[in-house]
């Protein structure tokens, strides 16, 4: 991972010496799960942002770089755990977790069809997932306290993309400030990563750390650990689901283009 982003910044100078063409990307980025990943997330939801450098020595071609940020679930939902003396806890769990990816890509696009530019890609870069998890506490002054208040989530892999496009042209005529808007779709394959499962949080659980580790299917307890004030007695609770799959996820583009300075 670090070198990655340590021989990033020498590509993108590689890419900026060939041709004269710059061209900024900024809009909405949608990520759909595919094959086991669909059991533990559904959509992810954020922003985009893209730099090409077009070669003019190759027409149609161009090289740049690729990031995204997003967020695919946010959960509250009230927890009561009953303890083996008989006691219970009531508080509150709250989930939160995001994704985001960073590449770096070639394109191609090859002739104009009217207004509308068709293109195919190909990217390569980094994809990670993060999962926070706040117990709050308790009302009940005798109750118990979770030690771990915040129990933090955080897998990536390398991944690799094709991918295909358009763009639709809004102001070809100015040879001074190009304008598009972008439709893209690509499919990310990559490592196994961990994440959280946000379809389900307990409630209402009697857990004692007793379950068995490995459920299946790449599934796994998320346990956070309890105190009892008065007794000083730990206890572990389950308060949702881990899963470890390889990366499989749709990601689509909806973005604004602009390419300053002189186009033709």
């Amino acid at each position: 991972m670090r070198k990655f982003y340590f021989f990033l910044p020498f590509c993108l100078l590689a890419a900026a010496t060939f041709g004269q063409r710059n061209e900024w990307q900024t809009g909405y980025q949608l990520s759909l799960p595919t094959a086991e990943m669909r059991n533990g997330w559904n959509t992810g939801h954020g922003l985009h942002g893209s730099y090409y450098r077009h070669i003019t020595k190759a027409k149609g071609l161009s090289i740049g770089a690729d990031v995204g940020f997003g967020n695919y679930a946010t959960k509250m939902q009230p927890q009561q755990y009953r303890f083996p003396d008989g006691s219970i806890t009531n508080t509150t769990a709250r989930l939160n977790s995001s994704l985001g990816n960073i590449g770096l890509g070639v394109r191609y696009q090859p002739v104009a069809l009217g207004i509308i530019y068709p293109f195919a890609e190909l990217q390569a870069g980094y994809f990670w997932m993060n999962s926070s998890i706040y117990i709050e506490d308790p009302s009940d002054p005798l109750g118990c306290r979770a030690l771990e208040n915040r129990n933090l989530v955080n897998s990536g892999t390398a991944y690799w993309a094709p991918g295909a496009g358009f763009q639709i042209q809004l102001n070809k005529k100015q040879a001074s400030r190009r304008t598009a808007l972008e439709f893209r779709a690509r499919y990310l394959r990559g490592g196994e990563m961990e994440y959280a499962n946000m379809k389900r949080l307990y409630h209402n659980q009697d857990q004692t750390g007793n379950q068995t580790a490995n459920r299946g299917n790449g599934e796994a307890p998320l346990r956070v650990t309890f105190v009892n004030v008065t007794t000083n007695e730990q206890h572990q609770h389950t308060v949702a689901e881990l899963y470890n799959h390889p990366l499989r996820a749709l990601q689509f583009n909806v973005t604004y283009s602009v390419r300053p300075g002189k186009t033709n």
